[in-house]
């Protein structure tokens, strides 16, 4: 079954938030002028903060995902006591009280995280693989080799390595919000057949990608010689 063109498959939360996600930070306008239309009120991937996600990529040593700067790979919903990894085969289920209190802390303790309305959080795959860099003595976790894609290599002090962390979770909950804020699920749920056959079809903009590349290079170097 080809689920892009079945009008009546009921799409998980997951796979909705990939839809948007990608939809989104795509350089062609043409999903976010559509969903805009749809009676979304404003724009979440601007210059500003496409700039500074490939500038938090870059603090860890790694090359932003052209194709898909934001890759969400998981949801942690708190209410349902449960997290959801996007698997090779499949998505995958973990029960919260299966995964050490330690490494579920990293998330909760966050001041954007805690003590937030909505109890659900999209995660994507630079926060699981920052987070799994920083629990490596920690064994019940999901199981980051059985994502579709090779691990990155990630580098950087302890430090850094948390406030890459911070920054990539603040992003998420922003992130969050706006689809909430903006009633998204429901406006992809209702036009999924047309949404869906705008995400990833057009080409990207090599200028545009080398100015914003160059920006965020004199940025880094301006942050290292401080």
């Amino acid at each position: 079954m080809d689920k892009s063109t079945e009008s009546w498959y009921i799409m998980t939360v997951l796979e909705t938030y990939n839809i948007i996600v990608d939809g989104m930070t795509q350089e062609d306008r043409e999903f976010r002028d559509a969903i805009m239309e749809l009676d979304a009120r404003a724009d979440f991937y601007t210059l500003k903060r496409s700039a500074l996600n490939k500038l938090n990529h870059a603090m860890i040593g790694l090359d932003i995902n052209r194709e898909r700067e934001i890759e969400i790979v998981g949801m942690v919903d708190f209410e349902k006591n449960h997290m959801v990894i996007q698997e090779l085969t499949g998505e995958k289920v973990y029960n919260l009280d299966g995964i050490d209190p330690r490494y579920l802390s990293y998330i909760n303790n966050l001041e954007y995280v805690a003590g937030r309305e909505n109890t659900r959080l999209p995660l994507s795959r630079v926060a699981l693989e920052l987070l799994d860099e920083q629990t490596p003595e920690i064994e019940a976790k999901p199981d980051l080799t059985k994502l579709e894609s090779k691990p990155s290599e990630i580098s950087g002090t302890t430090k850094l390595l948390r406030q890459s962390f911070n920054n990539e979770m603040l992003l998420l909950v922003q992130l969050d919000n706006f689809i909430k804020d903006n009633g998204l699920e429901t406006i992809v749920d209702s036009h999924k057949d047309d949404l869906i056959k705008l995400v990833g079809t057009h080409a990207y903009d090599y200028d545009f990608k080398n100015s914003v590349e160059k920006l965020e290079h004199e940025t880094l170097d301006i942050i290292i010689s401080k």
